[in-house]
């Protein structure tokens, strides 16, 4: 079982959405915070597409870090409406 909890961890410390999350914020997001969020959305698409709501009930971000992913992040698959 541990084994299993050290893989997964790897497994989302290699994954390149971390630099992607980190960059996306210009600040405020680690690599740790950047890895509570792929462990809960999977990817970093289904994080930008998350309301604010939802994005505040991942551990280590709330409201504020929330709404800053919208005001600084460009991705290139982010819409422009």
């Amino acid at each position: 079982m541990a084994n299993s909890q050290t893989n997964q961890r790897q497994a989302f410390r290699d994954h390149p959405g971390v630099e992607v999350l980190i960059a996306g914020f210009g600040g405020g997001v680690g690599r740790i915070r950047a890895m509570a969020i792929l462990r809960h959305c999977g990817s970093v698409r289904e994080f930008d597409r998350a309301s604010i709501r939802e994005r505040s009930k991942i551990p280590g971000i709330g409201p504020a870090l929330a709404r800053q992913w919208d005001e600084k992040k460009e991705l290139p698959f982010t819409r422009k409406e």
